[in-house]
């Protein structure tokens, strides 16, 4: 499983990506995908998109959004965090949502956006970082004109992500989530499972188990201590779900080469 709530720092821009399918996500930034070759479907909150060579995907800041059955996809994926790289259009990437979340092939070529995306892939790593803003900015400045945009509305699965990312590192339950969104916590577990396609405990877990990766390859705590620094409640429940998710134990993991 991959991890499910991103936190990107600074930005993220690569071409070539052919491993496309993640689940449904959200993270901080606003990300871009567009396809070169091949299809994927795409979902957006809870609406799925079959889209393909020429189309072009945007994720709003915090919005869900994942691939899935992709095939042969080769394109550019970018990340940026809005309040350091797109700073001229924080208000409006943070305020509203486009009515639908891509561009079709043909409907954006007259722009020159190919051509800006392949002019700063082949200037990453030479030029300046204003210069590569300069880049970013006039690209979304384009990408944003084209697309239709509407006030952005209450999301409830949304608000339950940014919850359990808020508090996932305590023993968090299922009642306590259920409480905070005004829900029944069945209808919680059936809501969140429809959307998200996983169980609630599972992508808690998930997140869980990717901090324990990075305390474990990066520092010295113990099993011990990193079991009560991520609400797991016990050594055995982490070793138990360290292993479903990684498919080793955490002192497998720890002494990897």
């Amino acid at each position: 499983m991959k991890l499910l709530y991103q936190d990107n720092h600074g930005f993220r821009f690569e071409k070539d990506r052919r491993k496309l399918d993640f689940q449904p996500h959200l993270h901080g930034a606003v990300e871009v995908y567009y396809f070169l070759e091949g299809s994927s479907v795409v979902q957006c909150g809870t609406q799925k998109y079959a889209l393909g060579a020429g189309d072009l995907f945007i994720a709003f800041p915090n919005q869900i959004h994942g691939y899935e059955q992709s095939k042969d996809v080769r394109g550019y994926i970018m990340i940026l965090q809005v309040n350091t790289w797109l700073k001229p259009y924080y208000k409006l990437l943070t305020e509203k949502l486009p009515t639908v979340p891509y561009l079709n092939k043909g409907s954006f070529e007259h722009t020159g956006i190919p051509q800006l995306l392949e002019m700063a892939w082949q200037d990453k790593k030479t030029v300046s970082r204003e210069v590569l803003q300069g880049y970013f900015s006039v690209i979304f400045g384009k990408i944003l004109s084209l697309l239709p945009m509407q006030e952005a509305s209450n999301d409830s699965i949304r608000d339950i992500l940014l919850y359990i990312h808020e508090h996932y590192k305590t023993p968090i339950s299922r009642k306590e989530i259920a409480h905070a969104a005004g829900y029944t916590e069945s209808y919680l577990s059936h809501l969140f499972s429809a959307t998200m396609r996983t169980a609630l405990p599972d992508y808690i877990n998930a997140l869980r188990i990717e901090d324990a990766k990075d305390l474990l390859s990066g520092t010295d705590l113990t099993v011990s201590q990193i079991t009560d620094s991520l609400g797991f409640g016990s050594i055995r429940n982490f070793n138990r779900n360290f292993l479903k998710f990684v498919g080793m134990s955490p002192r497998q993991y720890r002494l990897r080469k």
